[in-house]
């Protein structure tokens, strides 16, 4: 009985027969390959869909460009699809989240906050446990001018 990997009706069932013996090479359906990395499937992930055992599939993926290919278009296709999402959200769905974070993705835009200080570094060294004498000596600061 073939092994359902995912919940995805669209991802064709395995040929459990497709190996014969020594010196037969596990055929990879390339199809379940690029949909799996269509929903964002890791290696290990689409080694389980494949049904090869680890050596297996990552010496096909090194020796076969046609399976790496698949994998690249199917992880393509998937960030099209989540983009196409993205963008449905934020401009029909007018989501101000998602209008914001495609704002700063897309347009370089950015929050800005303005962070203003002033010290009056005298005052706060006279309030401190130590006197100025004591902070110079430490050589925390520079001796106050004699003027």
């Amino acid at each position: 009985m073939p092994r359902k990997a995912i919940d995805d009706g669209s991802i064709p069932e395995r040929d459990e027969g497709r190996r014969s013996g020594p010196g037969k090479r596990a055929r990879i359906d390339l199809a379940v390959l690029e949909r799996g990395a269509s929903i964002g499937c890791t290696m290990n992930e689409l080694k389980a869909l494949s049904g090869t055992p680890h050596s297996t599939f990552f010496k096909h993926l090194a020796e076969d460009p046609e399976i790496k290919e698949a994998i690249e278009r199917g992880a393509e296709l998937g960030r099209a699809t989540l983009r196409r999402a993205q963008w449905q959200a934020a401009v029909t769905d007018k989501n101000p989240t998602m209008l914001v974070w495609l704002g700063k993705q897309l347009l370089g835009q950015q929050d800005s906050m303005v962070l203003t200080a002033d010290l009056n570094i005298h005052r706060v060294l006279s309030e401190a446990p130590l006197t100025i004498e004591e902070w110079t000596e430490a050589n925390v600061i520079e001796p106050p001018d004699a003027t």
